[in-house]
């Protein structure tokens, strides 16, 4: 009897469903109608979802006015209803749940309403954080958290809750296979993973004592727990997902980098990353149509920006309670002189990404608060762009490439206002599409699209910065037979080269009117003429001072100063995460091909001179007078040029089947990353 009603109520559905689609075909929308039936279980659970969602808002709506029943008790009349409700039709329309055993009903509802009281704390806890804690928009906030907890029930339900079983399985022509037997290896190291983060977030280790920051001592502990459950959990049946599915390399970062970017952009608070207020000035200065900035009488270059500015994005030292105070200060008409005179120096292009997201922002009426996260949320997306058109066009170490681009300092800069971030994402892109134009079998000849591509890709990564011009000879490694003759090839290269060399030199020129020492006793043009003049006392000098901190900048790679280089990722990533990238950059995959030896030396050779230039610009600038040490080396200027040593490291001789672990490689970088999340947020504190 209960088959019975279940196969009615699925054929009502159906019958209603095909009526809808025939109508869209009328109408000339068969295209949306074909997209709902190759997608079909997803979109019936969309339906199923709005239905919900209007039960529950019936069902409170009935209690709350006309029969005056309190607000929460309301609300828990709601939910329940509407969960059942959900539950009757995951079951019958969305996943044609074939369970009939009183034990596997029960299993099914436990697991189901389990799964919902999770999501439903996964939805208080953003409110209570986003609405109550930062005084964000609750319509917004709202909107955002169903968006998540959508997500997170159908993954749920998909996976876990309404699993097909065994004879449904062989009726679909699909192998029977016990999903914990065959991925008990899988499930444990995740689960490793998972305790390992929360231990590192629950234990505060000073001398000799301990701390413990659980979720009951505090909004901290709070916090750090729901970003390394809900994140931990999520990245770990989407990369199983992905796996299972062998979705490219690319769609599964794609799915990675986003919610833990995100992350990054909220732990941050506005201000604090490197020389971020000025990021924002220059990037507030170009959104008005100031793309060459003039400087005053001392070389220094000013705007006029809102005086809340300032207070918005000071890099100073504070908690988020002060960040929240900065943001709730009454936003004026009133504007005051500003200055950013080093980020004067970046050619327009490198805050292109963020004075888009500025502008976007104040056409749609957006505040400051909201202007900045634009920024960052346009500085990320085109970085991520580039990154993935990155991954999916190398021909080789594609999971290297990623883990580079996904390390925390690296997401840290990418989630920021940061000019680094399109310095980064466009450098590993160039070196790809160079690399992809060499190797690929099935790339014959390039065309025009290829030579605008690579023109513009070339003059992006000189302009972002100067250091980075010899990433351009990478266009010599393109073979002749990829052009149409050789004359064209040294053309077109030669072109490119020129066009990225003389454009950069025309910015500097511009640029040199404004150039000021930023520290006391820096003469630039005197210790240019020392360096000419001597330069061997200068590369005793550049030696000693990568002697002195070739370790902290190691370490700066793999974890360490992030935020405002305050937050460090835990010593056993760390250490872990030195000793991973050595095994990849050096190993080679069974399947991968060879790269000649006159392409490794090149590259080692750009590398080592892309080195000595970022130290020689920082001693011309920012280190006194033929001083022993060279002063503002960071180690995020190396990371544009990293994968460039696995290329020259590359070795046929070491075999290591990189894709056969793949999934424990991603979920090291997810944990990596929600680590160094968890990091920022303790430092804020």
């Amino acid at each position: 009897m209960e088959e019975k009603k279940k196969k009615i109520t699925l054929r009502i559905f159906e019958a209603v469903e095909n009526f809808g689609l025939l109508i869209l075909e009328k109408i000339h929308l068969k295209g949306l109608a074909d997209f709902y039936r190759k997608h079909i279980e997803g979109m019936r659970y969309l339906i199923c979802g709005a239905l919900a969602t209007a039960v529950n808002i019936g069902v409170y709506s009935l209690f709350y006015y006309p029969f005056h029943v309190n607000n929460g008790t309301s609300n828990v009349i709601a939910w329940i209803v509407a969960a059942i409700f959900a539950y009757i039709t995951n079951r019958i329309i969305v996943f044609d749940s074939q369970v009939n055993s009183k034990k596997g009903l029960a299993r099914e509802i436990i697991s189901f309403f389990g799964c919902r009281l999770l999501t439903l704390a996964v939805d208080q806890a953003i409110m209570i954080f986003t609405v109550d804690k930062l005084g964000w928009n609750g319509f917004l906030m709202k909107v955002l958290a169903n968006i998540i907890v959508i997500i997170l029930n159908f993954i749920f339900s998909k996976v876990l809750i309404f699993k097909k079983d065994g004879n449904q399985k062989e009726s679909e022509g699909v192998k029977e296979k016990n999903f914990f037997k065959g991925n008990w290896h899988y499930i444990a190291i995740s689960t490793i993973y998972l305790i390992i983060n929360i231990l590192l977030v629950s234990v505060t280790v000073k001398g000799d004592s301990y701390t413990l920051q659980l979720p009951t001592n505090g909004l901290l502990g709070l916090i750090n727990w729901i970003v390394t459950i809900v994140l931990g959990i999520y990245g770990i049946l989407i990369i199983k997902i992905a796996i299972n599915k062998k979705l490219p390399l690319e769609k599964i970062y794609l799915m990675i980098v986003i919610p833990i970017g995100i992350c990054y952009c909220l732990a941050n608070p506005l201000g604090r990353i490197p020389d971020e207020d000025q990021h924002v000035r220059r990037a507030m200065a170009l959104a008005q149509g100031d793309f060459f900035p003039q400087g005053a009488e001392d070389k220094t270059v000013n705007g006029m920006f809102n005086v809340k500015l300032g207070r918005l994005v000071s890099g100073s030292s504070y908690t988020y309670d002060e960040a929240w105070r900065r943001i709730m200060i009454e936003e004026t008409d009133k504007e005051g002189l500003a200055g950013y005179t080093n980020q004067a120096l970046y050619s327009p292009i490198c805050h292109s990404p963020q004075a888009l997201g500025i502008f976007i922002a104040k056409i749609l009426g957006g505040n400051l608060v909201v202007q900045c996260y634009a920024a960052r949320i346009f500085n990320f997306g085109i970085a991520v762009f580039l990154i993935y058109e990155a991954i999916k066009l190398l021909p080789f170490k594609k999971n290297v490439l990623m883990f580079i681009a996904m390390l925390p300092i690296s997401m840290n800069e990418l989630a920021s206002m940061s000019a680094d971030a399109l310095t980064i994402a466009s450098a590993l892109f160039y070196i790809s599409y160079i690399l992809y134009l060499r190797y690929d079998k099935n790339k014959e000849k390039i065309n025009k699209k290829d030579i605008v591509i690579l023109s513009i890709s070339s003059i992006v990564v000189a302009m972002c910065k100067i250091v980075y011009l010899p990433l351009c000879m990478l266009l010599f490694i393109i073979p002749k037979e990829k052009y149409s003759s050789k004359k064209k090839k040294n053309v077109i290269t030669c072109v490119i080269f020129a066009a990225s060399i003389i454009l950069n030199l025309l910015w500097i020129l511009y640029a040199t009117r404004f150039f000021v020492s930023f520290a006391p006793g820096v003469n630039g043009p005197e210790q240019l003429k020392f360096i000419l003049t001597n330069p061997v006392r200068y590369l005793l000098i550049l030696f000693r001072t990568i002697s002195l901190n070739s370790q902290r900048f190691i370490l700066g790679l793999c974890g360490e100063g992030l935020s405002m280089v305050t937050a460090n990722a835990s010593q056993l990533y760390v250490i872990s995460t030195i000793m991973i990238l050595s095994v990849l950059f050096v190993c080679n995959d069974d399947d991968e091909l060879d790269v000649e030896l006159y392409i490794k030396v090149l590259s080692l050779i750009i590398f080592v001179g892309i080195v000595f230039l970022i130290y020689t610009s920082l001693y011309i600038q920012w280190t006194p007078l033929i001083d022993s040490v060279i002063d503002g080396v960071q180690a995020r200027y190396f990371l544009p040029i990293l994968f460039l040593t696995a290329i020259a490291m590359k070795n046929k001789e070491f075999k290591f089947n990189s894709k056969k672990y793949l999934c424990y490689i991603l979920l090291y970088i997810l944990f990596f990353n929600i680590n160094g999340i968890t990091s920022i947020v303790s430092s804020h504190f």
